[in-house]
């Protein structure tokens, strides 16, 4: 996660990470190496938000499931 979307995101979820974790949800930033990735995948699809060109990038390197319903992100990621 990124800037202050990372401390909000924590905070939500920190109540709830017993139960998420048991889901397979765990938090994951970006590595140093990722940070590239991230910037191009901002210039390539320009209507995605940074959070959710995050979680395009953290859900490749992962080779993980991104379920969404927003359409930018869902276009970026089959597109990807």
């Amino acid at each position: 996660m990124v800037g202050g979307f990372a401390a909000s995101a924590d905070t939500e979820l920190a109540s709830r990470m017993t139960e998420l974790a048991r889901y397979g949800v765990r938090v994951r930033y970006l590595t140093s190496l990722e940070l590239p990735q991230h910037e191009l995948m901002q210039v390539r699809y320009r209507a995605l938000s940074v959070a959710d060109a995050e979680a395009l990038v953290i859900a490749r390197a992962d080779s993980a499931v991104l379920p969404t319903g927003d359409g930018s992100l869902r276009k970026a990621a089959l597109d990807a």
